[in-house]
């Protein structure tokens, strides 16, 4: 296990090893961005402003991405069942994110507080539980290497199984 920073991140998924690479960060909190856009489009959710407005029930959001999520939770009659279970959601994103921690990684929780003995599935829940069970500690999650390889590596197993599927190499 290994704590979870902001060069690791860059190293591994932006492979990013110039140290004289400009870092964006946001003068309200600890969030880094690598492209100044980015870093434009965060700030927004520390000001007021709500320019983004719901053509259903008017409604006022911050970035078109919350509309967005907002318009597909409320609005959506859309409506995608779990083959396992009667889980119901209204996204594909939701689906696929219970099927993988209640069914395909049930039980592995690969996040975990530094501070005491709580683990998670989601980076999410455990960054939450640290702001409500912590509150004044940094907010970092460690991270079990060795169990997000492996879910990563199954996940790229199952795409390709999926791939040949669909280029008809293999019948379901």
């Amino acid at each position: 296990m290994r704590i979870y920073c902001v060069s690791a991140h860059l190293l591994l998924i932006h492979k990013i090893e110039d140290k004289t690479k400009k870092i964006y960060p946001c003068p309200h909190c600890d969030y880094k961005a690598i492209v100044k856009s980015r870093l434009e489009k965060h700030i927004k959710v520390h000001t007021d402003t709500r320019n983004y407005a719901c053509d259903q029930c008017g409604k006022m959001f911050k970035t078109e991405k919350t509309l967005s999520v907002h318009n597909e939770w409320l609005h959506s009659n859309n409506k995608y069942s779990c083959r396992f279970c009667p889980y119901v959601t209204k996204t594909t994103r939701r689906l696929e994110l219970h099927i993988s921690i209640q069914h395909k990684f049930k039980g592995m929780k690969p996040h975990q507080c530094p501070y005491c003995d709580f683990t998670c599935a989601t980076n999410g829940n455990t960054r939450k539980h640290i702001m409500k069970r912590h509150p004044g500690q940094e907010v970092r999650v460690v991270r079990n290497e060795e169990m997000l390889k492996y879910m990563k590596n199954v996940r790229k197993t199952e795409a390709a199984d999926w791939e040949m599927v669909n280029q008809g190499e293999i019948v379901p």
